[in-house]
């Protein structure tokens, strides 16, 4: 793993729809460069005895 300092830590612009950016589909253009990241999201599913 890649030691990073608080300054190269990847972000999000403040105000972006986050669910929306990181769900969105890179191009065709992106494909080819390799310049898209893999995003996998958990969600919990509990009931309320958990």
């Amino acid at each position: 793993m890649v030691d990073r300092t608080d300054a190269e830590q990847p972000t999000i612009a403040p105000g972006v729809d986050e669910a929306q950016t990181l769900e969105a589909e890179p191009t065709e253009k992106e494909r080819k460069r390799g310049d898209y990241t893999e995003v996998t999201t958990l969600h919990l599913d509990r009931t309320p005895e958990d």
